[in-house]
């Protein structure tokens, strides 16, 4: 069996950038679970080599969102760099695919550019991942994995992958 690539939401790299830690209110505990969760994904997908691959769009749309919005310093941050740099064949590049169905999806529930190139590049690969924490992404998964297409948030990504 070959390697499961997967397309990765850059919230899912930007979570484990949050520093603060203490009794704040319930968004900033649900961004911090989140972040755990986020993390542990990002070290499975590292950890397990042969296993898993980082899945970009060939256009280089998500590597260029990656770099702009993942925070230095962060473990995400990290994590994106040595897939990128330090482990040969861990990250590729899929040329997009956008069915029809999808211009529905972006007039009927507000998804935006970004959310379609990582549906479209998660419908190019062998196994149709996409994990994220996009409420958009995650509130129409019912309808995605009609289409064939899974959508995890970290959580549920550490689970079942």
């Amino acid at each position: 069996m070959g390697r499961r690539w997967i397309v990765v939401d850059t919230n899912i790299f930007c979570f484990t950038g949050y520093q603060e830690a203490g009794d704040h209110g319930r968004r900033e505990r649900d961004y911090l679970a989140k972040g755990g969760e986020a993390v542990d994904f990002l070290h499975r997908l590292m950890e397990y080599c042969d296993e898993y691959g980082l899945a970009v769009d060939a256009g280089g749309l998500i590597v260029e969102e990656y770099q702009r919005q993942i925070p230095l310093g962060s473990f995400g941050h990290y994590a994106f760099r040595q897939m990128a740099t330090r482990m040969p064949g861990k990250v590729r590049a899929f040329d997009p695919k956008n069915p029809d169905w999808m211009d529905q999806m972006v007039r009927s529930q507000n998804l935006d550019k970004h959310d379609r190139r990582f549906i479209a590049t998660a419908l190019a690969t062998p196994d149709k991942v996409l994990v994220s924490e996009d409420t958009v992404l995650l509130e129409n998964a019912p309808f995605l994995e009609r289409k064939g297409l899974h959508v995890y948030d970290a959580e549920e990504a550490n689970e079942v992958l």
